[in-house]
């Protein structure tokens, strides 16, 4: 047991639990470390917990995930209702590819906004926290911003090339394969940006985590930026570059299947995590925020009693 130093005050410690380990701290003086773990028990003594962040910054975190979120819940609407429209369809003796095309034109829009939810809720959940002074040039949450700005650009490029493409023609092979190589260029470039969100993605959250003593979410971020990012990328790149037939027979077809649907499943995983620490980052951050404005409630009734004492107190004169 480590016993902290205390110093005289004229009232005593409100909060009657400590926050990191929960002894009992009701009678000690204020301000007043905790006589069992030595953590300050004063909240306005702990800088690095996410409740006495700048409420600016907080509400940037609280709209970033709640952006993110409602991306999330885009892409998995118009995920299922593609499947609901390609699987009876290929079933029915279609083709499952071009069924795709019965998908509305709404659905385009809804992908537009799913991007731009998502892509617009990290850029804000990356915002810097104007109470860190310390930030390394390279911290996670610029490997957000980065990530995020790096693929928007390849994206809009590549769209733009696509529109370029379809302009040229028919005639110019030599053009239509520098459009083609460009594309691809593009399109892995977004692949790569998009593992660099990632990775700054899950060591952001788990710095979160650390600030609101959530040793489950700071393990989980960690884990999703240095092995989830890298497994996320490589998959991609080999569902790109390897080029095999799902109705080949073949000993290293049949080999590739299998890989490929266990590396698929393993994305799922990455993605449920990803999930979940949205998820947690919400719930974390909308308790901050409550108990910013309890702590900011308090502050203003223990204001206006000492003003009312000090007025009956000259009228009292």
């Amino acid at each position: 047991m480590s016993v902290g130093h205390t110093t005289q005050a004229s009232h005593t410690v409100e909060r009657q639990r400590c926050n990191e380990c929960d002894y009992p701290l009701a009678g000690l003086p204020e301000p007043v470390v905790c006589p069992e773990c030595g953590v300050p028990a004063d909240p306005n003594l702990r800088k690095d917990l996410l409740r006495n962040a700048p409420p600016g910054y907080l509400r940037s975190l609280w709209l970033g995930v709640r952006l993110i979120r409602w991306g999330l819940w885009g892409w998995l609407a118009i995920t299922v209702a593609a499947i609901l429209i390609a699987v009876p369809w290929y079933f029915l003796g279609g083709d499952g590819e071009a069924a795709l095309t019965l998908i509305p034109l709404a659905a385009v829009f809804g992908f537009l906004f799913v991007i731009v939810c998502i892509g617009v809720g990290l850029w804000l959940m990356a915002s810097p926290d104007p109470g860190v002074t310390d930030e390394p040039r390279w911290s996670p949450r610029r490997l957000v911003r980065i990530g995020v700005a790096g693929a928007a650009v390849c994206l809009a490029g590549a769209f733009g090339v696509w529109i370029a493409e379809s302009a040229i023609q028919p005639g110019a092979a030599l053009l239509l394969r520098a459009t083609e190589i460009l594309m691809i260029i593009l399109l892995h470039g977004a692949l790569v940006f998009a593992a660099v969100h990632l990775h700054g993605f899950g060591r952001h959250t788990a710095l979160i985590a650390r600030r609101v003593n959530d040793r489950r979410s700071a393990v989980a971020g960690s884990l999703l930026g240095w092995v989830g990012a890298p497994f996320a990328f490589i998959y991609t790149v080999l569902m790109t570059l390897t080029p095999f037939t799902w109705s080949s027979d073949a000993p290293e077809t049949i080999t590739l299947k299998f890989l490929f649907v266990f590396a698929g499943l393993a994305m799922w995983l990455v993605l449920i995590l990803y999930c979940g620490q949205i998820d947690r980052l919400r719930r974390h951050v909308s308790h901050c925020i409550v108990q910013r404005q309890d702590a900011d409630a308090h502050l203003l009734r223990v204001a206006s009693s000492g003003c009312r004492n000090e007025m009956e107190k000259l009228d009292g004169a």
